[in-house]
C-alpha cells in the first residue's frame, strides 16, 4: 500500500532527495543545509505572524523548492526552479492558482528583488536569515569555499570580508517584524565583526604577507 503524504512532505522528499544525491558537492553552500535553515525560518515567521495555515503552506513548498533549480542550471536557478516546481505540483494535483504563487516565491528569492506582498517578505527574510545569526561567518565561509571550488572567483579571505561589509551594510534589508526584532541586532553584530576582521587583515598586509586563498 501507498502511503498518503500530504503534499508538503512529497515536496520535502522531492527536495532532499535532489540537493544530497544529485546536487554537485562542490556546492558547499547552496545545499540541503541552506535550504534546511529556509525552511526553519519560514516556520518561525509563520508562527509569530499567525499566518493561515494554506499560505504557510505555500511559503514552505516554496522554501523547499527554492534551489532544487541548482542541480540543472546554478546561473538560472529561480528559472529552472520555478519550471522544476510547476512540473512537480501538477503532477501532484496542485491547484493551478497555488503553483503560481510558489513560482512567484521562488522568484522572489533572485538577488536583489524587492519584495511586492507580505508572503515574498518572508521568503526574501527566511532566504538570507543567516545574515541575522551567530553562525554566520561559518556559513559565509561556505559560500566562498564553493565559489572557489566551482572555479567562479576566489576572494582572498580580506576581499570577502569587504564583498560582505558592502552586502549586509548597504544592499541587504529586513522586510517582517519577526526578522527586524529577531535578526537585525545578530546582523549588525556580524557586522562589527567583520569590519574588525577586516582591519585586522589589513595589519597583516601591513606587516606581512597576506593569506591568499588563491
Amino acid at each position: 500500500m501507498i502511503p498518503n503524504y500530504t503534499l508538503l512532505e512529497q515536496a520535502e522528499s522531492y527536495a532532499k532527495q535532489l540537493l544530497i544525491n544529485v546536487l554537485d558537492p562542490n556546492f558547499l553552500y547552496h545545499n540541503i543545509d541552506h535550504s534546511l535553515r529556509v525552511v526553519q525560518s519560514v516556520r518561525e515567521m509563520a508562527e509569530y505572524h499567525r499566518l493561515p495555515e494554506q499560505e504557510t503552506e505555500t511559503l514552505l513548498l516554496a522554501a523547499w523548492l527554492h534551489d532544487i533549480g541548482y542541480i540543472k542550471d546554478p546561473q538560472h536557478h529561480e528559472d529552472k526552479g520555478m519550471v522544476m516546481a510547476r512540473d512537480f505540483l501538477e503532477k501532484h494535483g496542485c491547484p493551478e492558482n497555488r503553483i503560481k504563487k510558489v513560482e512567484s516565491l521562488i522568484a522572489a528569492t533572485k538577488m536583489g528583488y524587492k519584495p511586492k506582498d507580505f508572503s515574498e517578505k518572508i521568503i526574501c527574510d527566511a532566504d538570507c536569515s543567516h545574515f541575522g545569526q551567530a553562525s554566520y561567518h561559518i556559513i559565509a565561509e561556505h559560500l566562498r569555499q564553493e565559489f572557489i571550488k566551482r572555479g567562479i572567483v576566489s576572494y582572498s579571505p580580506k576581499e570577502w570580508a569587504e564583498q560582505n561589509i558592502d552586502l549586509l551594510q548597504n544592499r541587504h534589508t529586513f522586510y517582517t517584524p519577526y526578522a527586524k526584532d529577531n535578526w537585525e541586532p545578530i546582523k549588525q553584530e556580524n557586522i562589527k565583526k567583520l569590519l574588525t576582521d577586516s582591519a585586522s587583515l589589513d595589519d597583516c598586509t601591513t606587516n606581512g604577507p597576506s593569506d591568499k586563498t588563491s
